[in-house]
């Protein structure tokens, strides 16, 4: 690799760029450097190299622990007389936002949903032709719950 970016994969270079991420860098940042490669190559890896693949998936997932870490941080620095709270507003959003999608079911938004009904009229329900009675009580036969009917005829 003489003067020039790496285009060819190789486990230690994959791992360099593993371990940037989960510091919080961005891949753009990392394959600014020039003993990266390039930003299309890395993608090309992804594509190609499915170990990277896997690592580079984990790393991400492990980057937003960091990405929490900070959001910490930074508030903490608000609190001691940072001066720029517009710009660490920005920070922490951003790292947020980021968090949220990357991983929703822990940093996302949590939705309550609570449903309250009040049934006033039961629907009628057909089974061949004949009627089924619901019962808003439990049921002590064998059928679904909530659901009594006649034996049909044609059973």
């Amino acid at each position: 690799m003489p003067g020039g970016r790496p285009t060819e994969y190789t486990e230690e270079t994959g791992d360099i760029i593993c371990e940037e991420l989960v510091h919080g860098k961005s891949l753009n940042r990392i394959t600014q450097l020039a003993s990266m490669p390039s930003i299309s190559t890395v993608y090309r890896w992804l594509r190609q190299q499915d170990e990277f693949r896997k690592k580079y998936e984990q790393s991400r997932l492990d980057q937003v622990e960091t990405l929490a870490d900070e959001i910490k941080d930074i508030s903490d620095n608000v609190e001691n007389g940072t001066d720029n709270v517009q710009r660490d507003r920005l920070r922490v959003d951003t790292r947020k936002w980021i968090a949220e999608r990357m991983k929703p079911t822990k940093y996302g938004p949590k939705s309550d949903l609570n449903i309250n009904a009040v049934v006033t009229e039961m629907p009628t329900i057909t089974r061949g032709g004949k009627e089924i009675e619901f019962d808003i009580g439990t049921s002590e036969s064998s059928e679904a719950p909530g659901f009594t009917s006649e034996t049909s005829d044609d059973n």
